[in-house]
């Protein structure tokens, strides 16, 4: 284990453009935002006030100085290679998480089944994440099995998420999508509902498909109406739901 002290991650929203112009320039974003937060800590902290110089634009005594923020594969990829080199599986998992809920904005189902198939993976090639590789990768998707095509799009947009979003690392960049084929919905012709709605024999179950056909809401939002959602003045359904 090398000496370097243990790094805390965070997340900081940047402007999309910046970023891409950064990553184009060759910048190591974390290094130039680490040492600017640090001079902009070490100013204050020593009463000089707030700096208004900004690292990896002008240097201290005011020149031109972008030495040390110009990208050093090296490091950038030696603090890749540190990060969670050693940290168990669930710990990485549990940050993911909150990157993928506080950052992306995503909703708790995608989260989960984001989260299920990076854990396939880590425990398939017995890795830590830094080190997974394209074949190791590869690997793991053959063992999925003959899987569907929106499976493999799921599993392969989660990888990538995880890699290139939260670990800031190309491995996923030399995989692409399926091709999803679009399939032609069966739409039930009206003969056909009437004929299944008159086969119905219990109220409940007509009155339930009646709203079904006419409604326009989703299986899950009928099974969870009550008569209170019933605003009989405006001859209205209005759902109660967040």
């Amino acid at each position: 284990m090398s000496g370097k002290r243990k790094k805390t991650r965070v997340n900081v929203s940047l402007d999309p453009e910046l970023y891409r112009r950064a990553k184009a320039l060759g910048l190591n974003v974390s290094g130039v935002s680490e040492r600017a937060l640090r001079e902009y800590v070490d100013r204050l902290e020593n009463g000089s006030g707030q700096s208004s110089v900004l690292v990896g634009t002008n240097g201290p005594d005011g020149s031109n100085d972008t030495s040390d923020d110009t990208a050093d594969d090296t490091d950038a990829n030696d603090d890749t290679e540190a990060e969670y080199a050693d940290t168990p599986t669930e710990e990485v998992l549990d940050d993911y998480r909150q990157f993928a809920t506080g950052v992306l904005d995503r909703s708790e189902n995608t989260v989960d089944l984001h989260t299920r198939y990076i854990e396939r993976l880590l425990e398939h090639v017995d890795k830590p994440p830094s080190q997974v590789t394209q074949d190791d990768i590869t690997g793991y998707l053959d063992s999925e099995g003959d899987v569907s095509d929106a499976t493999r799009m799921n599993i392969i947009g989660a990888l990538r998420v995880f890699f290139r979003d939260f670990l800031d690392r190309e491995v996923m960049d030399v995989f692409e999508m399926p091709s999803k084929s679009a399939k032609p919905t069966d739409v039930p012709s009206k003969d056909d509902l009437q004929t299944f709605y008159e086969a119905l024999e219990n109220p409940k179950y007509k009155a339930a498909f009646l709203f079904a056909a006419t409604s326009g809401l989703r299986s899950s939002e009928l099974c969870q109406l009550k008569m209170d959602d019933i605003d009989e003045d405006k001859q209205m359904l209005v759902p109660d739901k967040e």
